[in-house]
Parts: structure tokens; sequence; C-alpha cells
């Protein structure tokens, strides 16, 4: 945004330049020079003055080489080394200068140039209307000061609504910041810029696409909109409108928003944002929802009311906090919580608030539980207080596994492989005929216990330390162990596919080029814009 406040000041000066020329219509032009002659005829009466001819108007200055007075129409004619020279130190050069004090038109041509000793503009031509106060150029205009360097087809002033008005190629270069547009307006009063049309910004952090805007260099608040796209080196965003804060150091996002982070291959979407830049914060709200692509199809998806992410210097990825009916899931895993925390590089889930997770046919549960994933697979789970494990066999029946704490060790096939019971454990699991039937049921407490699975099915058991329990047919199975306590089946609260879907499809983010290309034709073949109101802007 400092390129908007050092534009302000070069605007600034330009007004005063383009307003050299309203002295001319107050008072009759009086000139001297060297030579003075009179000629008459066809209905002309000419004043001519040639060699060093000069005249003062309120203490502004017009020197040429010749000039010719028609004291009939009005017009004045000068060629020949113009020169006009202000009280505040403008100078304006060119060849030629045409004034017509019936129209309160004042032109000068050929190779014009205007400075104040810092800033240098030159175009063809000038004309500015001492009637309506309102200076122009159309034929291309190039402004250079110090480190910036400003370029546009046609550029106007108008004093009565302290407005300046540049259309057309709109280029602005400087070390920091290059913008590219269609239109350009700035009011000195409001001190506020005005993008109409195509824009786009670019710095070495990022690139910003929008099609409307405006700029308070006094303030130092900002909007975009109108499909606004910012590319940065590793998340693109994407909104129907943006704010900011500079001297806050906050931003809004409202509308259709989308986040990509090109990096991780996450994406965010949501109805709105905000961006706090001292707490390294953005938020997402509207029921955000998240998805991470994968090259083999696996895509994770993650909703949730809320999303914060936390940008930290120690996490590469940073980090994603999901707020209220948090939910993800996998082709392999499904979650539900109240929170989570998503450590984005280093795939670390942590889910709080009466926790559930289900792979397959087995739901797990406990205080909080932590999934560790090795190139975006689950890789490991870990359960802390009251875990359980509930394993359904049949219609009526499953396997349990409670204790305070444990593991549980995926395979590559995305199942469980094996499972550690740390403290209090606690087993009932079926053991099945050869025909695959439920034959019998073992029912033990042991502290630390553990499982190994093979194709969901125990296979393996080992116990640490003094294990109690018995083994029971199905058909003498006494119903009191049949269960243990903790069990709670709820299948029908699983997350499925179709509550990450977003209205209207995922959106998909062009990439700079493209939408480059996509602004360049929209110049070409511009839609009709209406003229834009005054607005209040806060100071």
């Amino acid at each position: 945004m400092n390129v908007l406040r050092i534009l302000r000041s070069k605007i600034i000066t330009l007004s005063a330049l383009l307003g050299l020329f309203l002295p001319l219509a107050s008072q009759p032009v009086s000139l001297q020079g060297d030579m003075l002659t009179f000629e008459s005829g066809g209905g002309k009466r000419l004043q001519i003055l040639e060699g060093n001819v000069h005249f003062e108007q309120e203490g502004n200055t017009v020197y040429c080489d010749r000039a010719e007075y028609e004291l009939n129409s009005n017009q004045l004619y000068g060629t020949g080394n113009v020169r006009v020279l202000s009280k505040d130190g403008v100078t304006v050069i060119g060849n030629v200068i045409r004034y017509d004090a019936n129209t309160k038109i004042a032109r000068i041509e050929q190779d014009v140039v205007l400075t104040d000793g810092e800033m240098v503009l030159k175009t063809p031509w000038i004309s500015y209307n001492t009637a309506t106060r309102i200076g122009a150029y159309n034929q291309g205009g190039h402004i250079v000061n110090g480190d910036i360097d400003l370029k546009s087809g046609s550029g106007s002033y108008n004093p009565a609504n302290k407005t300046l008005y540049f259309k057309s190629n709109v280029v602005l270069l400087h070390p920091d910041y290059s913008m590219y547009g269609d239109t350009l307006q700035y009011n000195t009063a409001t001190r506020t810029a005005w993008f109409f049309g195509p824009t786009e910004i670019r710095s070495e952090d990022n690139t910003i696409f929008c099609n409307y805007g405006w700029y308070n260099t006094r303030s130092g608040r900002s909007q975009f909109s109108r499909d606004v796209l910012i590319y940065s080196k590793e998340n693109v965003l994407r909104a129907d409108s943006m704010s900011y804060d500079r001297e806050a150091g906050t931003g809004r996002a409202v509308g259709n928003l989308v986040l990509r982070d090109t990096a991780q291959g996450l994406i965010i979407y949501g109805s709105s944002g905000r961006y706090d830049r001292l707490r390294r914060y953005s938020g997402v709200y509207g029921n955000p929802v998240a998805r991470r692509l994968d090259p083999e199809g696996d895509t994770m998806y993650l909703k949730a009311d809320t999303f914060v992410y936390l940008q930290d210097s120690s996490r590469k990825g940073g980090l994603l906090k999901a707020y209220r009916k948090a939910r993800v899931m996998q082709l392999a895993y499904a979650a539900s919580c109240d929170s989570l925390v998503y450590a984005v590089s280093d795939s670390l889930f942590a889910l709080f608030g009466n926790p559930l997770m289900w792979n397959e046919q087995t739901q797990i549960s406990g205080d909080t539980i932590r999934l560790l994933m090795k190139n975006r697979r689950i890789s490991k789970v870990l359960l802390r207080g009251h875990s359980f494990v509930a394993m359904k066999e049949d219609s009526l029946r499953f396997s349990q596994i409670s204790g305070s704490d444990m593991e549980h060790l995926f395979g590559a096939d995305h199942k469980i492989r094996k499972t550690r019971v740390l403290g209090s454990g606690q087993s009932v699991y079926f053991i099945r005929n050869d025909d695959g039937s439920l034959g019998s049921a073992n029912v033990i407490q042991c502290a630390d216990m553990t499982f190994h699975f093979d194709s969901s099915r125990v296979s393996e058991v080992r116990f640490y330390g003094t294990p109690e329990g018995h083994v029971y047919p199905l058909d003498r199975l006494p119903e009191s162990k049949a269960t243990l306590p903790g069990l709670n089946w709820l299948e029908s609260t699983r997350p499925r596919l179709d509550e990450f879907a977003v209205i209207g499809g995922w959106p998909v983010l062009p990439s700079a080029e493209a939408k480059r290309a996509d602004q360049k034709q929209r110049k070409a073949n511009p839609k009709p814009l209406k003229e834009a109101r005054p607005q209040k802007v806060k100071r």
C-alpha cells in the first residue's frame, strides 16, 4: 500500500501543474517583447511580438519566441521555446501555446514537459479549461519522480470535485511495486484513490487482481471488490471483496472466500474471513470447509463452524484450528469432535471434546485423540483418557477394548494392525470358527494388553501382568459380560462425504498468468461502468 501513499504526493503536485493557466482568463493579456507590430486585414487585428516575448498573469509568467494575439477573436498563438513559470516554482515547457479567451481553453503543444523541480510530466500536449478549471491530456502522459514512474493514455483534473483521473493503460512502476490498470481516480479532499476496471498490483510478496477498489492514504484503509485475487509465494486468496487497515494490520474478506495453500495442497472455502498481521492470525467463518488434495485421489476433508489459522515460525505449515462441530474424513477413516488442531506440515491431528473416530467397522473414542499421518496416510492413533474401541462383529455383537490410554498402529492397507492398552485394560473379543462364524467370546481384564489384528480380526493377544478372564461359548455368554462400560455405538453420526460438498462445486482458482490473460481480455472488451458516486470514507 506504500505505492499509493507515494502516488498521492505526486498527484497533488500534478494538480498544481494543471492549475497554472487559471489566471490567464482573469485579466486582459498584456504582451511584451523586443519587437511589436500590428497587422489588420481580412477582418483580423493581430498584435505580433517577436524576441523575448513574455507576459505575466497574477504572478505567472509565460515566455515564447513569437506570439500573435488576435484582438477580435481573443486568440493567442505563441511559438518557440514556450515556458510557463509559476510563482510556486513550477515550470511548463513546450514549443507551441494556444489560448482562446472566449472558450477559456489554454493548450501547450509539442514535447511538453512539466516539472516542479522534483516531478517531471512529459506529454505531447496539455489542455486546460480556465472556466471549468479542468486540465487534461489524451495522447499519453509519462510522470517520473525519483523512484516512481507513471504512464497513462489520458489524464485530467477537475477541481470542482477535487478529482484527478487517469485513463487507458495506466502503468505505475516503483522498485517495490507496480500497478497496471484501466482507470485510476484520486480525490485530493478525501485523499482516496479509486480503481475502476481490471487492475493488477504486483510486489515481491504478492500480486493483487481486482475490478474495483479504493485506498485512503490518510487512514491507510483500503477495499478491493468484484472478484479479488491475491497471489503470494505459497498462497492464493480469493473473495468477492476485501478490506485492509494498514495501521492496525487487520483485514477482512467477504463472500465466497477461497484460500489455497499451494505448498501444502490445502484449500479452504468459507463465507467470510479476517486477518491480523500482528497476531499472525487468520479466521474463516460461515461453516467453512477445507480439503487437502492427494496425488492418488485420497483427498482429506475438514469442516467446522469456524477455522483459525495461526502462522508459526517453528512450523512451516502453521496450525489450523477448527472450532465447534469439527468433522474430518479420508477414505480410510472419519472423525468428529467439538474442536481440533491440525499441524499442516506435520500431518498431525489433535481432537478434543467427545472425539470419535471410525475405521471401517471400528469405532474409537477417548478424552482426546491424536492422529499421526505418514505420507498423508493414517499411521498411528493415540488415545488419552477413557480409551475405548468397539469393532462390529454382526448386527448385535461388538468386540470391545477399554483402558486408560491406547496406541493404535495402522498398516499400509489403512487397517489397524496393532493395539496397545496402557492401564486398566478390559476386553471382550469374539473368536471366529474356521467358516467365519462366531464361536466364542474371551472376556478378560489386565492392566496392559497388546492386540494384533489380521484383516480386522484379532490374531494374537499378549497380556502384561496378571490377566483375569474366561472364555465363553457363544450360547453361554452372559448378557452382563457381553458389553463393557462405555460402549455406545454411534455409526449414525459418522461423517459422510456429501457433508463436505460446496454449493456449485469447489471453485477452481486460476493461475496468475491465466488471470492476467482474463484481465487483458476484459480491458479489450470492457463493459460500460456507471459513473462512481462519491462515497464517505473514514479519514
